[in-house]
């Protein structure tokens, strides 16, 4: 991956505040959207998958996430 296509997935989206940099973001994929944008950050982020199935990628691995899985 070029250096520009990596600079442009940096997710520059502040969760919590200063003081407390933490949030939850409760969704369905896809009812309340198609799916989450391939994205990096600085911050660390935890996926709990509540029921269903899908993909997660992290850096070129993709694996499959099924109900119960936590991805950090």
């Amino acid at each position: 991956m070029h250096s520009k296509d990596f600079d442009r997935l940096l997710e520059t989206k502040q969760h919590g505040s200063a003081l407390f940099p933490f949030n939850i973001y409760p969704c369905s994929i896809p009812v309340d959207f198609p799916a989450v944008a391939l994205h990096w950050q600085q911050s660390m982020e935890l996926i709990y998958i509540k029921k269903g199935r899908g993909l997660v990628q992290s850096g070129l691995q993709m694996t499959e996430a099924r109900k119960g899985d936590i991805f950090i």
